[in-house]
């Protein structure tokens, strides 16, 4: 694995790293990688997904609601509840720095977790529990 740099990068997410060598291997030809510069909006409530991303660098303020509820940073997940429930983004989370992130489009996370079901269910679970934690930041 110490060969794929764009596999390192993805164990830098807590998420991703608990998917093993293997399964990491399946998702790294789904990852594209891109640079965002301070101020860029990764995502704005209420939207629709089109992609699920890893910061890599940097960090990024999300907000609810029109209120900061937090800060998030190297290897945050960002996107994957909704890309689940194909439903609205639930926050907008805004670069405040440069960042670098590893991008998964929509149409590429629903061709991979076709190909590999049993990931589904390991990413269902950490969405959840993110959500769990999520709720309770916004109480």
């Amino acid at each position: 694995m110490k060969n794929d740099p764009k596999i390192e990068r993805l164990m830098t997410s807590e998420t991703f790293a608990r998917l093993g060598e293997k399964k990491l291997r399946a998702l790294a030809p789904y990852v594209d990688e891109i640079d965002v510069s301070a101020g860029s909006t990764l995502m704005r409530e209420g939207s629709f997904p089109f992609e699920l991303e890893v910061i890599i660098e940097g960090s990024a303020d999300v907000v609810i609601g029109g209120k900061k509820v937090g800060e998030v940073g190297p290897g945050a997940v960002l996107g994957e509840m909704a890309l689940l429930s194909r439903g609205a983004r639930s926050a907008t989370v805004v670069a405040t720095t440069k960042t670098k992130l590893s991008v998964i489009s929509g149409k590429a996370f629903s061709l991979l977790l076709d190909k590999h079901p049993e990931m589904a269910e390991e990413i269902k679970s950490m969405a959840a529990e993110r959500a769990e934690e999520n709720s309770r930041l916004m109480d």
